[in-house]
């Protein structure tokens, strides 16, 4: 039995949680912090680059900026199709650094590894020297990455509206075949959200991204607490040790209806939180 405080929401209760659900959830048209702009280059008209990495990689536009590295806009200039991939570079002289365990890490492994259209590749990652317009070079640690163009899923939602069931169904099917893979290599993904799922190409396809809380676990139960509230399974909000492939697959369903929807099923997976005990009751008339 869950340790959870029992409440029982009237109908206005409900009503006014609904709408504070979709307020909190905040998923707006306003897509410049979420979205790359997609640069449509031609073969000709490329950009000046702003640096150079190894000789061979141009770097022709800064897209972000984070604590371990920069992120840029490149392709490969012995490629005559102009191929974009986004580099991500992280000095070596940056402070605590330890390149050892970034290069070793469970998430570069695996996606330079991992042949999957629904999983961002890493095609090449390594120490090299990165020169800039300045003439000044440095040596970094880089890694190679698809370059997805439309932004995250959460920059597509429109506010509270969702996709609806058909759009939606048709981009659930890729999610699913996505997380199958995953989790067929034995690998649990721990932080499945709008946020990490990318869309790329003219026919948009999605691509799980951020593998940075990734596990490798075949089976057992996991005791580490990681992710998003809203996103997370009853378990880990009650510090209780948790199936991992089946806490990526509550986390799917969340996002599943938010992508339906526009607006999160329940703000915690809880007993006092109103609309999940009403799920939790099989209750769906009053929810």
């Amino acid at each position: 039995m869950m340790d959870t405080i029992q409440i029982q929401p009237n109908v206005n209760q409900t009503m006014d949680y609904k709408n504070r659900i979709k307020s909190e959830c905040n998923y707006s048209n306003d897509k410049s912090q979420e979205k790359i702009l997609n640069s449509n280059y031609s073969q000709d008209q490329m950009p000046p680059p702003i640096a150079i990495l190894n000789s061979k990689f141009f770097l022709i536009k800064k897209l972000g900026n984070g604590s371990s590295g920069t992120v840029y806009l490149s392709y490969s200039r012995e490629d005559p199709n102009r191929t974009l991939y986004a580099i991500k570079i992280t000095p070596l002289t940056l402070p605590n650094f330890d390149i050892s365990n970034l290069a070793n890490s469970c998430e570069v492994n695996f996606l330079s590894k991992m042949e999957h259209q629904n999983i961002l590749k890493i095609h090449y990652h390594g120490i090299g020297p990165i020169q800039f317009q300045n003439g000044s070079v440095q040596q970094v640690y880089y890694i190679i990455m698809d370059y997805l163009d439309h932004g995250s899923l959460l920059s597509q939602i429109n506010n509270n509206i969702g996709f609806g069931e058909d759009f939606g169904r048709l981009i659930f099917a890729q999610l699913l075949d996505g997380l199958e893979t995953i989790h067929n290599s034995n690998i649990v993904h721990r932080d499945i959200k709008l946020d990490n799922i990318m869309l790329t190409g003219n026919d948009y396809t999605l691509k799980y991204i951020d593998f940075g809380f990734i596990i490798e676990k075949s089976n057992g139960f996991l005791d580490t607490f990681l992710g998003t509230p809203n996103y997370t399974a009853p378990e880990l909000h009650l510090k209780r040790n948790y199936l991992g492939f089946s806490e990526d697959i509550f986390s799917l369903g969340v996002t599943l209806f938010i992508l339906v929807t526009g607006h999160l099923p329940f703000l915690l997976a809880l007993l006092n939180d109103p609309l999940y005990k009403y799920i939790f009751d099989i209750d769906y008339i009053n929810y």
